[in-house]
């Protein structure tokens, strides 16, 4: 579900932006720790930011990265938190 809400990242296909997600999800198993919360808000957030930075980077390499862009990247992931 979450790979769903970045299918916009420019000259990326689906299957590019989940071979990124997945990593991510495994780096989540292997960091988490119970003691500090659910796992799901905090794969999520793991997953998220690795995303964002695909994001981020796909966007500078287009030339099409700018103040705003970066600021609606941000607030995205801070206002999202479902997973």
């Amino acid at each position: 579900r979450i790979v769903s809400g970045y299918r916009h990242i420019p000259g990326l296909e689906p299957q590019d932006i989940r071979s990124v997600a997945q990593p991510a999800l495994s780096r989540a198993a292997k960091t988490y720790r119970p003691e500090r919360g659910d796992f799901a808000p905090f794969a999520n957030t793991v997953i998220r930011n690795a995303l964002n930075t695909l994001h981020k980077q796909q966007l500078r390499r287009s030339g099409n990265l700018s103040i705003e862009a970066d600021f609606a990247l941000d607030s995205f992931r801070e206002s999202d938190t479902t997973t």
